[in-house]
């Protein structure tokens, strides 16, 4: 009795926004102070019940809820850390990065790519966008490390996971770049695989077959100078790039992959694609 008295007495209720929309003063507080058993209301009145905090990112704060019965509901939010301007991001707003979640994840989802399941009618993207709540194993980050919980796994278990994150990468084809990604930002889950679970909406969709991907720019790009090559790998100038599996074969299946999907889909050929070829018909003449 004394443990649960102890236990619920430290919740507190926090209203973020107020009815007419306009956040609370103290906002940014306010997130930072959340933890288990706190009640967070928004603008519209509703009240989720925090479960866990599942992480804290430069612009965003995911909290795990749990039911008036003390369960976790499966569900979990996404909120703005902060209120108003970015300071560093020319006229974007924490609440854009946020609200601007939903069409993104919605973009990703429509090309097959394995990402956080958003629910857009539970949201109210302005103030918090409704997700799944995910428990990862580890991040891509320990399992290229082979640190954290990752750091115990066999030969055979991290070859089978290899594979997972092959066919992760290849669910990646549609696009030429996904904003703010990193090995951070996927996580693997058990009987599931590899789920991207943060990014950002300046995401751009792949028109052509070699026009760069997640894990690699394109030709254009390394000859406009946006990269530098160093020790055969092409490092990024202003973009973020995956990294690769440090197996070699999973890197070729991944590129040879993501090409395969994308002439199956109808994809063009790149002019710079082109005019290789057609240069290499001359000289073999």
């Amino acid at each position: 009795m004394m443990a649960l008295f102890c236990a619920t007495s430290w919740a507190q209720s926090h209203r973020l926004f107020l009815a007419d929309g306009t956040p609370a003063p103290d906002y940014a507080a306010r997130i930072a102070s959340l933890k288990a058993g706190d009640e967070i209301t928004f603008s519209d009145d509703k009240t989720f019940i925090v479960d866990k905090v599942l992480g804290k990112g430069a612009h965003t704060v995911v909290v795990s809820l749990r039911g008036l019965d003390g369960k976790p509901t499966g569900r979990a939010l996404r909120l703005a850390k902060y209120y108003g301007r970015h300071p560093v991001r020319r006229g974007e707003t924490y609440q854009n990065l946020l609200s601007g979640f939903v069409p993104t994840q919605q973009r990703l989802e429509a090309r097959g790519a394995q990402v956080v399941k958003v629910y857009a009618e539970e949201s109210r993207p302005a103030e918090y966008v409704t997700v799944e709540a995910l428990h990862f194993e580890f991040l891509y980050r320990d399992f290229l490390n082979q640190s954290g919980p990752a750091k115990s796994l066999s030969a055979a278990e991290r070859a089978s996971i290899t594979r997972e994150f092959v066919q992760f990468g290849v669910s990646l084809w549609g696009f030429r770049t996904i904003a703010d990604q990193n090995s951070e930002q996927i996580g693997y889950v058990k009987g599931r695989g590899w789920v991207l679970f943060d990014f950002n909406p300046e995401t751009s969709v792949a028109t052509r077959i070699h026009e760069g991907s997640p894990f690699m720019p394109d030709y254009a790009m390394v000859m406009a100078g946006h990269h530098a090559v160093m020790n055969g790998e092409m490092m990024g100038g202003g973009d973020e790039r995956l990294p690769f599996p440090k197996d070699a074969q999973a890197r070729r299946d991944i590129l040879a992959g993501i090409e395969a999907r994308r002439r199956a889909e109808g994809l063009a050929e790149s002019a710079c694609t082109l005019l290789l070829r057609s240069i290499g018909r001359f000289f073999r003449r």
